[in-house]
């Protein structure tokens, strides 16, 4: 027997993070790629806008966090 169901959770923004925290290295990249491939149909300067303006929101531990990563990606990289 199969049942189909839908179900709406809200989570707070502190659950997604502890959930992404939480994360293996390959679920922590597949939530990164599916970010960045669903703000490529974003209008009017898309991601770039975004981030100029979560920025000013951003404490120095997700600062960090942007540093970190930012240090271990190649420019060139094209991984997928």
């Amino acid at each position: 027997m199969r049942v189909t169901r839908q179900v709406e959770i809200d989570l707070t923004v502190e659950e997604m993070a502890i959930a992404f925290a939480n994360m293996c290295n390959d679920e922590q990249a597949e939530f990164l790629n599916t970010v960045g491939e669903t703000a490529l149909n974003w209008p009017n300067g898309g991601w770039c806008l975004q981030f100029a303006s979560v920025v000013e929101y951003l404490s120095s531990a997700g600062r960090g966090v942007i540093d970190v990563m930012a240090a271990h990606v190649a420019p060139d990289d094209n991984n997928g």
